[in-house]
Parts: C-alpha cells; sequence; structure tokens
C-alpha cells in the first residue's frame, strides 16, 4: 500500500504588487509517496520556487490543499510550521551562478542570490 508524504491539490498562489496580480501557481497538483525522489523542473519563472515555499512550509497557498502526511498545512498555527521545517523538512543552499564571490557562499549574506533544495 502507498504511503503519501505530500499531496498537492489544485494549489495556487496569487501576489498582489501594487494594481498587478501575479499568478505565481494555478493550480498545481502532485503526489510524493514515501521513496519517491522527484524534480521540480521548468522555466524561469514557472513557479517552481514558489512551490517549493509552499512545500517547504515558507508560505501559504493562496487556494488548493496540501497534506503532509495527512495533515493539512493550512490548519497548522506559526510554532507548528516552524517545528515542521526545523524538524521535517531540510534546506540544502546550493551555489548560484549570479554570486560572483565565493567565500560569501557560505555565510547568509549570499543566501538572496541562491536557489533552494529540500528534503523531506
Amino acid at each position: 500500500m502507498a504511503d503519501t508524504v505530500i499531496e498537492v491539490r489544485e494549489l495556487t498562489k496569487t501576489y498582489h504588487l501594487g494594481d498587478v496580480e501575479v499568478r505565481a501557481l494555478r493550480g498545481v497538483s502532485l503526489t510524493i509517496e514515501r521513496g519517491d525522489f522527484v524534480a521540480i523542473m521548468g522555466a524561469s519563472g514557472s513557479g517552481k520556487s514558489t512551490l517549493m515555499n509552499v512545500i517547504g512550509c515558507l508560505d501559504l497557498p493562496s487556494s488548493g490543499s496540501y497534506l503532509l502526511e495527512g495533515v493539512d498545512v493550512a490548519t497548522l498555527s506559526e510554532p507548528e510550521l516552524a517545528s515542521i521545517r526545523s524538524r521535517r523538512i531540510g534546506f540544502v543552499f546550493q551555489a548560484s551562478i549570479c554570486c560572483r564571490e565565493p567565500a560569501r557562499w557560505k555565510t547568509s549574506s549570499c543566501l538572496c542570490c541562491i536557489p533552494t533544495t529540500y528534503f523531506i
């Protein structure tokens, strides 16, 4: 029997920048079973980072549902989300081409230009 770890259904995320509405996610659905290896790939601006921020419990969706091992993440308090981030989800920062100063890669001053990989 499958052991579902992540279940995302009809996920949307909309940002409001003044009068401009940016729809970063539009109805994303995804199921990840325990033991699966998954790559989220797409063109620049396609919503990969937004999806990973939601899956990593760093941001909440505008609509849709995200279940982490059967628990609706939208119902959790900020301390519960922080607990998930610190105990259940790993964030691995990778060097990025945009940072031309390798000495900064090991410091927090460089995190703004480094893509993130999440392990659950």
